[in-house]
């Protein structure tokens, strides 16, 4: 049965005054090959003769009960000539409406697969990008320089709008200036090490963030991390006990008996003046590094997954970073910076040789 001829039939059982939503496509299969074709059919049809057809005993009774209401619909009556126009017309509407639907839809689906498309292109591009970034955001070795400049501190402070009042970020705190570091997330030889790459913390902080003993992951809204301990024997210790300057009374005076522990899962708030906030995508790196790092040392209770250590979504920022790597490919130069309405997707212009 094709398409044309169930529509015919279809045709006939609304002119005939038929329930056309009681008959499934099996129903009008049955109907056709054996010939209740049109309503002159659907009049000579007897219980028997459906019976015998298979058709279904509610559907057999639905019929034979329009057989008195459809006496006057027979095909060549002028009831029949008028009512079945009428219903043509409507069918015929009907199926400019379905297939201009589909027509719509088949549309829809070639302009969402044209948007995967594109984001698979952007995805593949940034990994290019991003490869040669993964190098920048891993925390400095060793061997590396952990000191900030006075420059470099000077800058992160005015960048968060805490030049007047100098005070850890981690703890929210005022401190004097000597136990504050202004702490490079990245190695600071990279050429993207600018001030979005810098947060303001005491020297115990940066410590344990260079072993890879804590780590930040966000909480999705502005400038707001948590602080995670991830060496459980790290719980009990002191601040004022790790660091360069856990030999330091004043130190400890100004620091107290806060433990690691009293910071472990608890949120801290990164958020500067115009809501300005470190680079999401460096603590997050690090943060994955840690995890790995750390994985038989965590705290009893500490699950990774409950938190959202994959903070960025999945182009955030990405653009940046291609246009960026594709300036550098042009040049040959650290990338001429700018910056942007979000601040994930400012690269300051802090020129420094790789």
């Amino acid at each position: 049965m094709d398409p044309q001829q169930r529509e015919q039939l279809r045709t006939a059982l609304i002119a005939y005054g038929a329930d056309l939503t009681r008959f499934e496509d099996t129903d009008l299969d049955i109907l056709w090959h054996n010939r209740y074709r049109d309503v002159r059919g659907l009049q000579d049809a007897t219980r028997e003769g459906l019976k015998a057809a298979g058709l279904p005993y509610g559907l057999i009774d639905h019929i034979l009960k329009r057989q008195g209401a459809a006496a006057g619909l027979g095909l060549g009556s002028p009831a029949d000539a008028g009512e079945f126009k009428i219903f043509r017309t409507i069918l015929e509407q009907l199926n400019k409406v379905e297939a201009n639907q589909r027509m719509q839809g088949e549309q829809l689906n070639k302009m969402q697969a044209n948007q995967r498309m594109q984001e698979e292109k952007l995805k593949f591009t940034s990994r290019i990008a991003l490869a040669n970034l993964k190098e920048a955001f891993r925390p400095p070795s060793s061997t590396e320089s952990h000191d900030s400049s006075a420059d470099f501190r000077a800058r992160v402070a005015k960048f968060y709008g805490v030049s007047d009042k100098m005070k850890c970020m981690v703890l929210g705190k005022e401190l004097p200036a000597g136990f504050l570091v202004a702490r490079h997330l990245v190695a600071e030889g990279c050429k993207y090490a600018g001030v979005m790459m810098g947060i303001i913390w005491n020297s115990a902080i940066e410590h344990e963030y260079n072993d890879l003993r804590i780590c930040f992951s966000y909480d999705g809204l502005g400038g707001s991390f948590m602080l995670h301990v991830l060496d459980k024997s790290l719980l009990p210790v002191q601040l004022s006990s790790v660091g360069r300057h856990r030999d330091n009374p004043d130190f400890a005076e100004v620091l107290g008996n806060v433990t690691f522990g009293d910071l472990h899962n608890k949120p801290v708030d990164f958020t500067g003046v115009d809501s300005m906030r470190p680079f999401k995508r460096a603590l997050a790196e690090h943060a994955k590094l840690a995890l790995v790092h750390q994985v038989k040392t965590y705290p009893d209770g500490f699950d990774p997954q409950m938190y959202n250590f994959n903070d960025w979504s999945e182009h955030e920022g990405n653009e940046e970073f291609v246009r960026t790597w594709l300036n550098n490919l042009d040049t040959g130069s650290v990338w001429e910076g700018g910056t942007s309405v979000d601040p994930e997707e400012s690269v300051d212009d802090e020129k420094v040789d790789c």
